[in-house]
């Protein structure tokens, strides 16, 4: 599975790691699933971003800016579907 991850509030809350969900990523990642960080931040934001994700155990298989394509997403904006 794919999960993409925004950065600001689920990852990076009030300027703290969310090491709850970054476990969870590493244990997802841990049995082959893929970790995409998508954000629109560019520049020194975004390797400020690359960075703290990997200085808290967070090896990313990739960074998208815009849509990206994924199994799962993960995103403070994101709206709950209806079932």
């Amino acid at each position: 599975m794919i999960f993409a991850v925004d950065f600001d509030d689920p990852l990076k809350i009030n300027g703290k790691p969310n090491l709850k969900l970054i476990s969870f990523l590493r244990n997802r990642q841990a049995i082959g699933d893929a970790v995409v960080l998508f954000t629109s931040r560019t520049g020194a934001s975004l390797n400020e971003a690359v960075g703290f994700c990997l200085k808290h155990g967070l090896a990313l298989n990739g960074v998208q800016g815009g849509k990206v394509r994924a199994d799962v997403y993960i995103d403070d904006k994101a709206e709950k579907p209806m079932k």
